[in-house]
């Protein structure tokens, strides 16, 4: 097993009950602060100012039609797939348009299809964002 291996190699077996014995004893001699993970910091009192929905929706939309002119590919190319996709479905669930009681989960298959892949559409575009900011943010601080 290399883990074992490998704690052989850091502690040995021979010190490894006293290794343990110390760090126990360290825990429980630690400072009440230093052990505690719970902050004590109270929370501003009084009325805290929030954006209104008005200005949240305002802002979403203007960040989306940036995103829109800066990267446009990202929207037609979402376009163009989804329509290919939704037609490809509906090809494959053509017989269920004979509204009998066979074909009940069929259609709720369909109307599955049809409403889970647009949505995975969006949050692909969110990882891919996010990806590409993380590639930014190790190459800024690589350089840096």
């Amino acid at each position: 097993n290399p883990a074992e291996f490998v704690l052989d190699l850091v502690c040995p077996p021979a010190d490894r009950e006293n290794v343990v014995d110390k760090l126990l004893n360290a825990w429980a001699d630690a400072p009440a602060h230093v052990v505690s993970p719970i902050s004590t910091v109270e929370p501003p009192k009084g009325n805290i100012r929030t954006a209104s929905f008005g200005t949240q929706l305002t802002m979403l939309l203007k960040r989306n039609l940036m995103l829109l002119v800066r990267d446009p590919m990202l929207y037609s190319a979402r376009c163009v797939v989804l329509s290919l996709i939704v037609s490809f479905f509906g090809i494959i669930y053509l017989e269920q348009r004979n509204q009998t009681q066979e074909n009940v989960m069929i259609r709720f298959f369909y109307i599955f299809w049809g409403t889970v892949v647009p949505a995975m559409f969006g949050a692909i575009s969110v990882y891919a964002g996010n990806i590409e900011y993380t590639i930014r943010s190790r190459a800024r601080s690589a350089t840096a």
